[in-house]
């Protein structure tokens, strides 16, 4: 997408930073999957109609998401439940999403959106 300047006009739209935990991706090469979200992500903006470039990052272990999550907070996270519970201090209670998959009654992932990010208008739509 580029402006008549020849710039991309998306890299002045506010970040969406998405976090993913190399465990969810299994043994999907990473690039790979780095592409399929970023992807994803941007359809869904998109859709949406939220000005905002996604930005993604797959984290290799819980020391990788603590200090991510210290320096700077994630719009949106996917990791497992057990993960989630070696973080939760460093999120805010109210912006967890939890998303129950297949029918299962039991959670395998969560999915966490910042509260001061354009995903939360994603998280919103949802839910009304």
């Amino acid at each position: 997408m580029s402006d008549d300047s020849g710039q991309d006009s998306a890299s002045s739209y506010e970040k969406v930073r998405f976090g993913f935990v190399q465990t969810i991706l299994g043994t999907i090469n990473e690039n790979d999957a780095k592409a399929a979200i970023r992807v994803w992500a941007t359809n869904l903006v998109k859709e949406m109609n939220i000005q905002a470039r996604p930005v993604i990052n797959v984290y290799k272990d819980i020391p990788q998401i603590r200090t991510q999550l210290e320096k700077e907070p994630l719009d949106i996270l996917c990791l497992t439940t057990l993960q989630w519970f070696a973080v939760r201090h460093l999120i805010a209670e109210d912006s967890l999403l939890a998303v129950k998959a297949g029918g299962s009654s039991k959670d395998d992932y969560v999915v966490m959106v910042h509260q001061n990010t354009p995903a939360k208008a994603i998280v919103a739509s949802r839910y009304r």
